[in-house]
C-alpha cells in the first residue's frame, strides 16, 4: 500500500513538473512552430491620386480618413520570422456616398527578442485589394510595410501598436475618362491584441 501510495505521488510530481516546463516553453513567445492570432483597428489617412486616359494631362487627387478591422494569423517558421495571413475590411464614408473593401495580405514579419517583455517587430505586405461602391467595384495590388511594438503583458496575450503604410493600384474604366489609374497611399496607426501558442 505504501509503495503504491509513493508510486502515485511520484507520478503525479513527475507530471506536474513536466506541465509546468511545458508551459513555460509555450509561454516564450517568437520562437519557432509558435502560432499567433489576433487583430486590431488601423486608424488611416489615404490619399487618392487618378490619371486619366483621354485626358492624360489631368489628374486629381483627395485625401479620406476613416479606419480598417484587420485580422492576423501566422506562425514562426523560424526563431524571430513569422509568415502570416492579414485579411481586412474597410468601410468608407464620403459625403455623399460610401463604399466597402475586402483585403488580403501575405505578410512576412520579422519580430526581435530583447529578453523582456517588449518585442520590435518590422515586416511587409503582399496582396489583392477589392473596392465596391454602388458606381463600380475596383480591384488590385497592393503592398505595404509596417514596424511597431508588442508588449506580452498578459500571459500569451499581446498587446501590438504599430505604424503601417500601404500603396494600392487599381485600373478600371470610366466612360467620361477613359481608363483610369488610381494609386491610394494609405498611412495609419494600429492598435490591438493577439494570442500566442504552440
Amino acid at each position: 500500500m505504501k509503495i503504491t501510495s509513493f508510486a502515485v505521488i511520484a507520478l503525479l510530481l513527475i507530471a506536474v513538473t513536466s506541465d509546468s516546463q511545458t508551459i513555460k516553453q509555450e509561454s516564450i513567445y517568437a520562437k519557432q512552430k509558435t502560432f499567433e492570432i489576433g487583430g486590431d483597428l488601423f486608424f488611416s489617412s489615404t490619399q487618392y491620386t487618378r490619371e486619366y486616359s483621354m485626358t492624360p494631362s489631368s489628374s486629381s487627387d483627395y485625401t479620406v480618413r476613416d479606419y480598417v478591422i484587420n485580422a492576423s494569423a501566422g506562425i514562426f517558421v523560424i526563431d524571430g520570422l513569422k509568415l502570416a495571413v492579414e485579411p481586412a475590411f474597410e468601410v468608407m464614408s464620403y459625403e455623399n456616398s460610401s463604399s466597402s473593401g475586402l483585403k488580403l495580405y501575405l505578410t512576412p514579419e520579422y519580430v526581435f527578442n530583447m529578453n523582456s517583455e517588449v518585442y520590435p517587430f518590422i515586416g511587409g505586405s503582399v496582396g489583392y485589394t477589392s473596392i465596391s461602391s454602388t458606381a463600380r467595384t475596383e480591384n488590385g495590388f497592393s503592398w505595404g510595410v509596417k514596424g511597431g511594438i508588442k508588449i506580452n503583458a498578459l500571459g500569451n496575450v499581446l498587446v501590438n501598436l504599430g505604424i503601417s503604410y500601404y500603396q494600392e493600384t487599381y485600373d478600371y474604366n470610366e466612360v467620361y475618362y477613359g481608363d483610369v489609374r488610381q494609386h491610394n497611399n494609405v498611412l495609419g496607426f494600429k492598435g490591438g491584441l493577439s494570442l500566442f501558442f504552440r
